[in-house]
């Protein structure tokens, strides 16, 4: 890729790696003003479908590398995050159940999965905008950091601006859009499930039987 670059604005791959070097570091350094964790998105999540007190979904994704050297040397208030089952359930961390039994149960994790979709379509619309997320990364490590927070900080300046998605120029492998991983078995401490256990034996009263598909 460095090859092609250099070619294309006329210099050298060495030319072409630190150019790319010393913007990506430029624009990583933007990140404190372009990523940060909102405080009003409750209110955004909770209209997807009924989740409450939602302060953001995590999910984890792969960005390929190869270093051309050998590896180098209460938080959230009242609030929760949303993971899938590769996450532990935790009292700030809510997971999907693994088997689903009361309607309750089922109407929980309905709300879960389709609230917790945002994370994965933000990962997919980042990827597919900046392929070299998918591509092997031929930088060192601290190099390709930098890459990976210049792109989320010019991904979420393109959100700002209402830039439209376009379909990248290269074809992108669809398992390095989004990663599976295994379930983590329930055998949770009784302190880590409680504020799950209690969302789910009131959801009858925010979720109505029926309300999601």
């Amino acid at each position: 890729m460095l090859v092609a670059v250099g070619d294309y604005i006329g210099v050298s791959k060495s030319a072409a790696s630190r150019i790319v070097r010393e913007v990506s570091k430029a624009i990583a350094r933007l990140y404190p003003k372009y990523i940060y964790v909102h405080s009003d998105t409750t209110v955004d999540f909770y209209n997807i479908a009924r989740f409450p007190r939602v302060l953001g979904a995590i999910d984890g994704t792969h960005i390929l590398m190869q270093s051309p050297t050998q590896c180098e040397n209460g938080v959230y208030g009242n609030r929760w995050l949303i993971g899938d089952s590769a996450y532990p359930c935790k009292p700030y961390l809510l997971t999907p159940l693994l088997t689903p039994v009361s309607q309750n149960e089922i109407n929980y994790n309905r709300a879960h999965i389709k609230t917790r979709n945002t994370i994965e379509r933000c990962f997919g619309v980042w990827k597919r905008r900046f392929p070299v997320l998918s591509l092997k990364i031929r930088l060192c490590l601290a190099t390709t950091q930098a890459v990976v927070i210049a792109t989320s900080v010019l991904h979420n300046i393109c959100r700002k601006m209402g830039l439209e998605d376009l379909e990248p120029e290269i074809e992108i492998p669809s398992h390095n859009i989004n990663i599976l991983y295994e379930d983590i078995p329930e055998n949770h401490a009784i302190h880590q499930i409680q504020e799950r256990q209690t969302l789910i034996n009131n959801l009858c009263n925010v979720v109505p039987v029926g309300q999601l598909s």
